[in-house]
């Protein structure tokens, strides 16, 4: 059985570890299927910052159609390219990356027309965008093409079956980083922490947010917000600071309110194996997005053992995030739910905090590749069956 996995960007480095794992159990235990994954381009503008991708992270049949930036590939380069792979490697599995890239839609439409078992990976979910009624009958109509999904959590899940999808043919639900390599890098970061805290001139207790710094997206100045307001009125918090990492259109916006702030550190975007070192700083991770399709930052923040704050409107937040136990979550146009979050946090003893980032390490080893690999494989042999 030939299974082709169209992905947008090779520089994705989560996705190929989940790529390397499946070829590693279709090996491992000589499953009858004949995998290659077609990344569209190298990489994106948002990430070019970021640096290159590593091609020892892709340890599976691959390959990819534009050599630059996937917004440089034209729709029509996009649709000749996919129709070339598609007459070439004669799939009999499909699996495209959702539904919003015309190329995509029609090569999707195309495999239903010659019988080709097609299965959607969908990270949207319904409060991520503003919905208009037509934009969503074309949603159902597109959907209604696919033999199955691979969703990205409890609420991308929902999505799918509020757009007519049944359940039967919600496939998987979760994703997942690199957790062993993650943990890894934390660990080797984890000794030097203090050391680092004072040549950083940082607090003894940190809180991070990773990500871009887009405000509207993002919530950003929120956040700077309620730590400012917790920071004036909670005497535990005086040994407490934020940690930004990452770049993008309002970092001089953040900059500029913060000038009295001397406890928030921005530190530009860093590298995904850089990631840890910061994560080994830090106490809590906080992600008060308003829109997040799933939020692999806070996959890692867990994998290293730290307690996580993360908004409702993020797509992992109800399959990560026991409230309580693990973290907390708060709807991000309520900002006293963030303030209240974080207070009781900095309020926990540091015990109750490590209890909490051992709950975090411990949930998040059902999201491992391994887990999500092996999903999809089983998918791949079950809706493969009725193409022999």
């Amino acid at each position: 059985m030939n299974v082709l996995i169209l992905h947008n960007t090779y520089w994705t480095h989560y996705k190929a570890a989940i790529h390397s794992e499946m070829y590693r159990q279709i090996q491992a235990r000589n499953l009858p299927i004949n995998l290659l994954v077609a990344h569209l381009a190298e990489t994106e503008r948002s990430r070019a910052k970021l640096g290159l991708p590593d091609p020892k992270l892709h340890q599976y049949p691959h390959e990819v159609l534009h050599k630059g930036f996937v917004e440089e590939f034209s729709l029509k380069d996009r649709t000749v390219a996919l129709f070339r792979l598609m007459r070439r490697f004669r799939p009999d599995v499909v699996v495209t990356p959702g539904y919003f890239d015309p190329a995509v839609v029609l090569l999707a439409a195309w495999c239903r027309l010659r019988g080709i078992r097609l299965i959607m990976a969908i990270d949207s979910t319904e409060s991520d965008h503003q919905r208009q009624d037509w934009r969503e009958t074309l949603k159902r109509r597109i959907i209604s093409l696919a033999d199955g999904f691979f969703c990205y959590g409890t609420l991308s899940a929902n999505y799918m079956l509020r757009l007519g999808a049944r359940p039967d043919q919600i496939l998987l639900r979760r994703n997942a980083i690199d957790n062993s390599t993650v943990r890894r890098l934390w660990e080797q970061a984890r000794p030097n922490r203090a050391t680092t805290l004072t040549d950083l001139q940082l607090p003894a207790h940190n809180l991070i947010y990773v990500g871009r710094l887009i405000d509207r997206l993002k919530n950003i100045t929120t956040l700077v917000n309620a730590f400012r307001s917790v920071k004036k009125q909670l005497p535990e918090a005086a040994d407490w600071g934020l940690l930004l990492v990452g770049d993008g259109e309002d970092r001089d916006l953040i900059a500029t309110m913060s000038q009295d702030m001397p406890y928030l550190r921005i530190i530009t975007g860093q590298s995904w194996q850089d990631i840890p070192s910061y994560l080994a700083l830090s106490d809590a991770l906080v992600l008060p997005s308003y829109s997040e399709p799933w939020g692999l930052v806070v996959n890692e923040a867990m994998v290293c053992g730290l307690p996580v704050l993360v908004s409702d409107r993020c797509g992992c937040a109800p399959d990560l995030v026991n409230p309580g136990v693990n973290g907390f979550t708060f709807d991000p146009y309520q900002p006293e739910q963030l303030v209240d979050n974080i207070a009781k946090l900095i309020n926990y003893s540091s015990a109750r905090r490590a209890g909490m980032g051992e709950a975090s390490a411990e949930k998040i080893t059902a999201y491992r590749p391994e887990a999500v690999a092996g999903e999809m494989l089983t998918a791949f042999l079950s809706i493969g069956k009725n193409t022999q």
